[in-house]
């Protein structure tokens, strides 16, 4: 439920607003700037998918692998800006221009650990069912 509120709340700005985070994923100057329109209208809409998958029973488990994957993503763009020197935003939550920092990363690699318990515990789960 945690992870599916992240989601969901983290794609609400990008979605209302989606120029301001196409300005921040241009930052990043990882992505080829033919990219960075689509990108910034495909990621929020993949960030409410995720969402829903996650309340889903049936989708949960892929969902969460999913999302462990994306959270693994930002977490290396992050560390990899930071390691280059570069202030760039993180746009996680907000269109502002609030670089991202260390804890950016910590927080992505604790939801992450966060993903792979609950796809454990579900895995475990199941196993007592039978």
């Amino acid at each position: 439920m945690l992870l599916a509120a992240l989601f969901g709340f983290a794609s609400l700005h990008k979605i209302v607003d989606p120029v301001p985070f196409a300005g921040l994923i241009a930052k990043n100057d990882y992505v080829p700037f033919p990219l960075i329109g689509p990108l910034s209208i495909w990621l929020p809409c993949f960030e409410i998918a995720l969402a829903l998958g996650l309340l889903l029973p049936k989708a949960q488990k892929a969902a969460l692998i999913l999302a462990a994957f994306l959270l693994a993503f930002f977490a290396a763009i992050i560390a990899l800006n930071l390691l280059r020197g570069l202030e760039v935003p993180c746009g996680c939550f907000s269109n502002q221009d609030q670089p991202a920092t260390w804890w950016s990363v910590a927080r992505n690699l604790l939801l992450i650990l966060l993903a792979a318990m609950a796809v454990f515990l579900k895995k475990k789960k199941s196993l007592f069912k039978n």
